[in-house]
């Protein structure tokens, strides 16, 4: 169920980039490109090592559970730059300038390729950004010791510890030799 709710939001979330620009038929194959580009992503985003709980890197790997990366991150991109493919002239100088339709067209309909180099360093632009700021952001929280919960928390999970939520665990199982 989580694959086809996640592969239909994929696919919203591809077409935003370009649903003032893009034809219908255009935004269908943005779709169900978007909805292969959050399946492959999923997929790969889990074989990513990273810090694990003990510190050390390559002893983790990214912890994902809703699918964010793979639908907003990886299909967002991918709309951007399909947008630089399949934008036609007609929707641009509708929805922005006419005078500039036949430069920001998309590559496969006329275009000069400029907005697909445009959208393409946007993306650029935007990964070093958000890079920049995350690891600013939560390095001081992972030096402060401001980051992570206790591990009797991890194990159990954070929707009991948190909210009174039925631990994610069996009754009576062990973790870390805490009863639960």
């Amino acid at each position: 169920l989580q694959n086809a709710t996640n592969g239909a939001l994929a696919g919203l979330v591809g077409v935003t980039a370009g649903c003032s620009v893009v034809d219908p038929g255009g935004a269908i194959v943005i779709g169900i490109g978007a909805a292969w580009v959050y399946i492959l992503g999923s997929r790969g985003l889990k074989k990513v090592k990273c810090f694990g709980a003990d510190g050390k890197w390559g002893t983790g790997y990214i912890d994902d559970v809703i699918d964010a990366i793979p639908v907003h991150g990886m299909c967002g991109a991918y709309g951007v730059i399909m947008t630089g493919l399949l934008a036609t002239k007609d929707n641009y100088a509708r929805a922005y300038y006419a005078a500039r339709a036949a430069d920001c067209a998309g590559l496969l309909y006329g275009g000069t390729g400029g907005a697909l180099g445009a959208n393409i360093i946007f993306i650029v632009v935007d990964v070093l950004w958000t890079s920049f700021w995350s690891i600013l952001v939560f390095g001081t929280l992972k030096t402060l010791n401001l980051l992570r919960v206790d591990s009797d928390t991890e194990d159990i999970g954070m929707d009991a510890s948190e909210h009174g939520a039925a631990p994610l665990k069996p009754a009576g199982a062990s973790t870390n030799g805490i009863k639960i």
